[in-house]
């Protein structure tokens, strides 16, 4: 037997970002989870809010809304530097996860590009194809 040693990884580390804007729906906390990705190209903060819809007129089509002055839920920032933000909204994550037949959590890409309606820019969760569903 010869064994290699992988060696850990010490603070900040070097680890590669991820290339996709994803979310993550969580069951238990009914929190959202916005990555790294997210957070710079929608500029996300402590003073961004969320809003959470689903399309009434599509059986399975779910957006979400970023600012600082909608009616919605504060994101909190995660670890130390940040390395994403979250959001509790138990009601829509638990309907989500329903959806995809997750028991715990599943993790979509977010649109890249927003629809426009009554002057809010709503992201598509790409609900019908989970990166990943536990």
């Amino acid at each position: 037997m010869k064994l290699q040693i992988i060696k850990r990884a010490h603070g900040g580390g070097n680890f590669p970002q991820s290339q996709e804007r994803l979310v993550n729906a969580n069951r238990k906390g009914g929190y959202f989870s916005f990555n790294s990705k997210c957070i710079r190209e929608l500029g996300l903060t402590n003073e961004t809010r969320i809003l959470i819809a689903k399309d009434e007129e599509s059986r399975n089509d779910w957006y979400v809304a970023f600012g600082e002055k909608l009616d919605g839920m504060k994101l909190q920032a995660q670890g130390k530097p940040t390395s994403g933000y979250r959001a509790q909204y138990k009601t829509a994550a638990i309907e989500i996860l329903d959806s995809v037949k997750a028991e715990k959590s599943a993790t979509f890409l977010l649109a890249a590009k927003p629809t426009e309606q009554d002057g809010i820019e709503w992201y598509r969760i790409m609900t019908a194809t989970p990166i990943r569903k536990i």
